[in-house]
């Protein structure tokens, strides 16, 4: 039957891509959208969104308030301490230089909440406000050096998920557990997470999702694009470093 719903759908191999006119979905994989949201919006209502809430719930399952993220200031970081607010969950977000200390500030992120690791004594402002706030679950989308430094800085029992490898490197200094048993875990969100949940869960995310599209879950792209506009995009990137997030639209 047809529906005449519009929708936010994940299409994997082999049921179809990103440009093709059809194509084949689950329905666990599809998101009815409500009328007043944006194609911006729905374009970007799967990967951030679902990494977001599932790190929300992870959190809450184990009962911890307080949360840490790397790379703060990144659409997913700013997702997160916007939405973590509607469970009372606080975020401690942990960034690279003062422009990225500015975004979160500008987003109200409150200065204590803001560790920045790029300045002398970053460990002892980390393990101490983890400390003060008892964040036993971090976050890491850098990995690399940063991974055993968050691991052993972490209160005793803390956890450190890895969901990301920005430094281009691997994890370092994991490989055993932190002085006061700190545990590191790697962090996949559909095969380590979303695979292993019941489908209540995926329900559940859906209606957050939903719900939350057009304000805490938001993403501001910097450039709408037509596909002829891509390969000079490209190129403006690889020599004037054009920043921010980009969406193609194949109806432009």
């Amino acid at each position: 039957a047809r529906l005449n719903v519009r929708v936010a759908a994940a299409i994997r191999p082999p049921n179809g891509g990103s440009w093709g006119e059809y194509a084949v979905a689950k329905a666990m994989e599809v998101l009815p959208v409500t009328k007043d949201t944006s194609f911006e919006a729905a374009s970007s209502a799967f990967v951030n969104p679902l990494t977001v809430l599932s790190m929300i719930d992870i959190a809450t399952k184990q009962n911890v308030k307080t949360i840490v993220n790397t790379a703060g200031s990144s659409a997913l970081g700013l997702q997160l301490h916007r939405a973590a607010s509607k469970f009372d969950i606080k975020v401690l977000s942990v960034v690279r230089g003062e422009k990225n200390a500015k975004i979160l500030s500008d987003a109200g992120v409150p200065p204590k909440n803001i560790i920045r690791s790029d300045v002398d004594g970053f460990q002892a402002t980390f393990k101490k406000r983890c400390k003060e706030e008892n964040a036993l679950i971090a976050y890491d989308a850098i990995a690399g050096e940063m991974s055993g430094t968050l691991l052993q800085n972490l209160p005793k029992g803390g956890e450190l998920w890895a969901y990301g490898r920005l430094s281009g490197k691997s994890p370092i200094g994991v490989e055993k557990p932190g002085p006061d048993g700190q545990k590191y875990r790697g962090y996949l969100l559909v095969s380590d997470y979303l695979e292993s949940e019941p489908i209540t869960t995926m329900l559940k995310f859906a209606y957050q999702v939903r719900s939350m599209l057009n304000a805490e879950l938001s993403t501001s792209f910097e450039h709408l694009l037509s596909m002829e506009e891509v390969p000079e995009h490209v190129k403006s990137l690889k020599t004037h470093q054009r920043g921010g997030k980009a969406l193609i639209s194949l109806s432009n």
